[in-house]
């Protein structure tokens, strides 16, 4: 379960560093709404990220047995 974490961790950093590098600095800035913004966008991926691990993926292991 850490591996995984670990890895949508990273991923969630790669994303926003190559999508959204100007809100990053707006977050470094000290704007209240940008780092409000990064956070709420850190917890929807990683409850994504989960729904997917526990529904979706779960299911395909489930099948192939």
């Amino acid at each position: 379960m850490l591996k995984k974490l670990t890895i949508y961790i990273i991923v969630y950093v790669i994303i926003t560093l190559l999508l959204s590098y100007d809100e990053i600095l707006c977050a470094w800035s000290g704007d209240n709404t940008c780092v409000v913004n990064l956070i709420a966008k850190f917890v929807i991926f990683m409850l994504m990220m989960f729904l997917l691990d526990k529904f979706i993926l779960y299911k395909k292991k489930n099948h192939e047995r």
